[in-house]
């Protein structure tokens, strides 16, 4: 995964025309008044739809999109290194654990705060794919 920030992800998608600089106002907006990720706050409204934005994401960052998570094999070894609370709090599926690296699906990989939680939490290096939001 390369490491970008979400700013970063703003100025290309300004760049390749898929968002105006008033959307992108709208969906900060969206995001502080409900407290969302940007990505949520551009699907929610409707300014990219979801797959779009989840491909050109996964593109960005170099990481693997998965639009349906039952295309899916969970190694069911590694739900145990992930406690269920720590899962349903950050909205994350642990997929596999290989090499002393785990594997997860999350629906926003510019959190760095929940990404640095779970590192330390599960105390492995973490792999990620992107997937869609359940609304």
């Amino acid at each position: 995964m390369k490491i970008k920030s979400e700013n970063e992800l703003v100025r290309e998608l300004i760049n390749r025309e898929l968002v105006t600089s008033d959307l992108i106002e709208k969906a900060y907006e969206y995001q502080k008044v409900n407290n969302s990720s940007l990505l949520k706050a551009l699907i929610v409204l409707k300014i990219i739809p979801e797959d779009t934005l989840f491909t050109f994401v996964a593109k960005f960052l170099q990481i693997e999109y998965v639009e349906n998570i039952n295309n899916i094999t969970i190694d069911k070894s590694c739900l145990e290194r992930v406690p269920a609370k720590i899962a349903f709090r950050y909205n994350i599926i642990p997929i596999n654990f290989k090499n002393d690296k785990l594997t997860i699906c999350i629906s926003n990989p510019f959190d760095m705060h929940m990404l640095d939680d779970i590192r330390t939490i599960v105390n492995y290096s973490i792999n990620i794919i992107i997937m869609e939001f359940t609304l």
